[in-house]
């Protein structure tokens, strides 16, 4: 049998990580959530998860949403609370990646400024692909006959 992959062994301690914050703000928000166990932690995530990956269309927060959802229809919390905690639980999930992410970028060479400039090349490139198929090109790829 070989080695256990060291990938999973990080997403799993990840995953954990994540779950004990979630366990942890809904702690600290106990005076209006009410008592929540380690599963109802962990309920919520999954909800927020599954809502991660329904963006609304301009806007995001299918993640947000989860956790209102997650809060308000299973746990019977007012609608206020559990926008509060939801954004809470978004701020902390998110800035931790974006304090992890700049020394990242610097250490790999990168600037915030060049990664402004790769996504302008990037939204020009598909502005003259949607511009092209809109002068006539089917974009399929076929050949008049």
């Amino acid at each position: 049998m070989g080695r256990p992959d060291p990938g999973s062994n990080l997403f799993g301690g990840a995953l954990v990580l994540v779950l004990l914050i979630y366990f942890w703000v809904a702690q600290s928000f106990r005076a209006a959530l009410g008592p929540m166990s380690l599963s109802d932690a962990m309920l919520v995530l999954a909800i927020t998860l599954a809502g991660s990956a329904v963006q609304l269309p301009g806007v995001g927060g299918g993640s947000q949403a989860g956790s209102i959802i997650a809060y308000t229809a299973i746990f019977g919390v007012e609608r206020e609370p559990a926008v509060a905690v939801a954004i809470v639980l978004w701020l902390i999930t998110f800035a931790v990646c974006s304090l992890a992410g700049g020394p990242l970028l610097i250490r790999e060479g990168w600037s915030l400024g060049e990664l402004r400039r790769i996504a302008a090349r990037e939204k020009e490139a598909v502005i003259e692909q949607v511009a092209g198929g809109a002068n006539g090109a089917s974009g399929r790829g076929d050949t008049p006959e």
